[in-house]
């Protein structure tokens, strides 16, 4: 009787094992460089989260950011704004004809946010740098 039970659990086991356990790999998909740019200034002005804000800049970057403290000190004194909520849009400037073998590149970006119930636009540019195959915002250029 424990015999018939070890074969039919080992019947049913095995191909669920099977069934779960995927031969081909699930493709990662690395972000891009508009994907990076608009979670940096979601992080900054709809999550209102430092820790992710960092997540998303270099090292260098870093450094300037975290001298501000907080992040409503960062959008209100480092990028000269303030919204209560922010929609962004991208444009890259500057950028190679084949994206995979860009070191760097710049991206314009247009920020439509509201502040006390009205809307304000304001376009930003910032330097995007390629890590590790992983793009970071390095410098907000000033105009």
């Amino acid at each position: 009787m424990v015999f018939h039970r070890l074969i039919v659990i080992k019947l049913f086991l095995i191909p669920l094992l099977l069934l779960t356990s995927s031969c081909t790999e699930e493709e990662v998909k690395i972000p891009s460089d508009v994907d990076i740019t608009v979670a940096f200034f979601d992080a900054m002005y709809n999550k209102k989260d430092l820790d992710t804000l960092l997540l998303y800049s270099s090292s260098s970057f870093q450094e300037e950011i975290k001298k501000y403290k907080t992040v409503s000190n960062v959008a209100r004194r480092m990028f000269n704004l303030s919204f209560d909520s922010v929609s962004v849009n991208t444009q890259k400037s500057g950028a190679k004809v084949i994206d995979q073998f860009n070191e760097e590149v710049t991206m314009t970006v247009l920020l439509t946010g509201k502040r006390n119930e009205r809307i304000f636009k304001e376009v930003k540019r910032i330097q995007l740098i390629k890590k590790n195959k992983i793009w970071l915002v390095n410098n907000l250029i000033e105009d």
